[in-house]
């Protein structure tokens, strides 16, 4: 059934690939992934079933038969009735809890992962769909407010000067990527005259470069390579090679990781003719950066082969995606809320079934069946609460590292991205309230036992 279902979404989702960024993508049907997936399915279950089950071998029904020690439990009682505190629902409720830790165990471990997975997957799409700007850095680097593409390499300079005497800019500068060759691997090159003038954190480890003889390497290309801070590599441009020392390192999605920070003297040094034809500009708070962009375009005349408004562009870009991780996070929320629905079924259900006797004598006693209710219920939220605060806590600080380890091969070591805590605990706190009301749904059965049922059967 998971399969099917998976096969008619896939055209749905290629759809919205195709719509959203121009990828065509034609899913068809992979009988090698689909017969894996079963026989992967298949082979837990049959390993699951078989640890769960291997203690029938010291079942003999001879000792069933004459009882005595071996069908006696001679545990502690953890919570005698007569000396604990408490409604007697809620104390019969926690004895059931301590005589039953495996299962709460294995109810805490489920919770916990469904929690963490639920998290993780609002926290990726608030970072996405609400607030790219972090993950919009880690992929392209420098974020600034505009940028600027001149016609003419030989402008840029003094465009430069009179964009700094304008009140509204905070920083203007000379930025590019150029393609070098790296001993012997072609690299993406980030080219400027002062990296202390970036507000994007690209650097890992180390520091920038300062000085005409120094470069910072992209995690991937170092690890090719096998250099290290202090060391030497060997930095090509045409016919000109130039021995450089690796002062740190960077991570940039941009390349994939293959990349390198160079300043403007050192470029020079292997191509003396170089000059800049992008400019990043850094605005003022408030500032309109469309009025900006106009009154520079109205002053500077036709010499612009484009001009950019980076947060709009980074807004567009990510705006695709949004709705994609959105339907996403929707799903995987949905898929959170079946297995809580399906884990607690089952364990009350089983509970209900295997102490019908038990529940039938203690209304017989004259507990309601709203305190019954209230009892299962009780069982099982201190559990659900556990695992949800596991799984809630660490969806909201593993999801940097899970995030860094699944771009690591993109040119990723080390990310940052924002968590937000409202909806961290809402998340956690709604999982909490669905668990309590599906608990107190499904105990609802248990208003059919009665101590006459019980004898009339």
């Amino acid at each position: 059934m998971g399969i099917a279902a998976a096969q008619l979404l896939l055209p749905l989702l290629a759809e919205i690939l195709e719509s959203q960024s121009a990828l065509i993508w034609n899913p068809g049907f992979d009988f090698f992934m689909a017969a894996a997936s079963l026989c992967f399915v298949l082979l837990s279950v049959l390993l699951v079933s078989f640890i769960a089950a291997r203690r029938i071998y010291k079942l003999h029904p001879l000792i069933a038969l004459r009882g005595g020690l071996e069908t006696h439990s001679f545990k502690k009682n953890r919570i005698p009735l007569e000396k604990s505190h408490g409604t007697l629902s809620f104390l019969l409720a926690m004895k059931q809890l301590v005589q039953n830790k495996k299962q709460a165990f294995m109810i805490v471990v489920i919770i916990a992962f469904v929690s963490f997975t639920s998290v993780a997957g609002i926290s990726i799409y608030y970072n996405v769909g609400v607030k790219p700007d972090v993950l919009a850095s880690i992929i392209s680097g420098e974020k600034p407010d505009v940028g600027l593409v001149l016609k003419n390499r030989s402008d840029t300079e003094d465009v430069i000067k009179r964009l700094l005497e304008r009140k509204e800019v905070r920083k203007a500068f000379g930025y590019q990527d150029v393609t070098l060759r790296t001993d012997e691997v072609d690299t993406l090159a980030n080219i400027t005259k002062d990296f202390s003038q970036l507000e994007g954190n690209m650097l890992y480890d180390g520091r920038y470069p300062k000085h005409s003889n120094e470069v910072t390497l992209g995690v991937n290309l170092a690890d090719v390579l096998g250099k290290k801070i202090g060391d030497t590599v060997a930095v090509t441009q045409g016919s000109q090679t130039k021995e450089f020392l690796i002062t740190g390192t960077m991570q940039l999605m941009n390349g994939y990781g293959i990349n390198m920070l160079m300043t403007y003297d050192g470029l020079l040094i292997i191509q003396n003719d170089y000059e800049f034809d992008r400019i990043y500009i850094y605005l003022t708070e408030g500032a309109d950066v469309k009025a900006f962009i106009e009154s520079v375009k109205s002053q500077e005349g036709n010499i612009f082969s484009s001009t950019v408004d980076m947060n709009e562009l980074i807004d567009a870009q990510f705006s695709q995606y949004g709705s994609i991780f959105a339907a996403v996070a929707a799903v995987i929320l949905f898929i959170t809320v079946v297995i809580v629905i399906l884990v607690l079924y089952m364990v009350i259900k089983t509970m209900i079934l295997r102490k019908k006797q038990e529940f039938g004598i203690q209304k017989a006693t004259g507990f309601t069946t709203f305190q019954l209710m209230n009892q299962i219920t009780f069982n099982y939220i201190p559990v659900i609460l556990l695992g949800v605060l596991l799984g809630g806590v660490g969806g909201y600080f593993g999801l940097n590292p899970l995030f860094a380890a699944l771009v690591r091969s993109a040119g990723i070591v080390k990310v940052n991205l924002p968590s937000p805590i409202s909806w961290t605990i809402a998340t956690c706190v709604s999982l909490v309230i669905l668990a309590y009301l599906v608990s107190m749904l499904i105990a609802w059965r248990i208003r059919k036992i009665s101590a006459y049922a019980l004898m009339s059967d």
